[in-house]
């Protein structure tokens, strides 16, 4: 009730980087699809909504965890920065483009950063296991590996980023948030209102 609510409401969202809509994603000399829109979710950008949202804000946000053409909107519940190790440029560009014989980096970057980050997300649950309590949520969170360079101008603020290894085509897609909630008086499908909702909610915490 709580997703079809949100789902049927007139509830603003943030939504960043766009879809890739292409089954099996075409890809260049470097193993980078071509396609840009299946390049998303950037790591640069991808890094500093991992580390402001839920490091800093401690707020979560839903990431489609596939780069092609499906779409699993699943919830951020946590990350681990398992490496941030200082590179050179030519190793940067060893990582991202390998073996190519010339420069590619042609942005402010000057200094660059290796990193590799766990993402925890939460997956689905069922019928027979609902999400009625903190442990049983931890025993659907799914961890996933991300690697990828991060280029940083002269004052260390984060220009650039490029995935590397595996993460080249297996990264998440987009990621998007709700910017508030549905009006207490809302009523979708099935004449639920939101109202009983919260109540419902707040009833079902207070028996655990």
């Amino acid at each position: 009730m709580i997703i079809q609510s949100y789902d049927q409401s007139n509830v603003e969202t943030i939504f960043t980087a766009k879809r890739c809509l292409e089954t099996n994603p075409k890809k260049d000399a470097f193993d980078r699809f071509v396609d840009p829109n299946c390049r998303d979710i950037t790591p640069d950008f991808f890094h500093l909504a991992m580390t402001n949202m839920v490091g800093k804000l401690q707020r979560s946000f839903i990431i489609d965890v596939t780069s092609n053409v499906e779409v699993w909107n699943q919830p951020v519940s946590g990350y681990e920065v398992l490496n941030f190790e200082k590179i050179t440029k030519e190793q940067a560009e060893s990582a991202v483009f390998p073996n190519a014989g010339q420069s590619f980096y042609i942005d402010t970057a000057v200094d660059f950063v290796s990193v590799k980050m766990r993402m925890d997300y939460i997956g689905e649950g069922t019928s027979e296991f609902p999400f009625l309590s903190t442990k049983l949520v931890d025993k659907f969170i799914i961890p996933v590996t991300y690697e990828y360079v991060l280029g940083l101008d002269s004052k260390g603020e984060i220009v650039d980023g490029e995935w590397i290894n595996d993460s080249k085509t297996n990264h998440p897609d987009f990621l998007w948030m709700p910017l508030g909630r549905p009006k207490m008086d809302s009523k979708v499908a099935g004449g639920i209102m939101f109202s009983d909702v919260v109540e419902l909610l707040d009833k079902s915490r207070a028996c655990l």
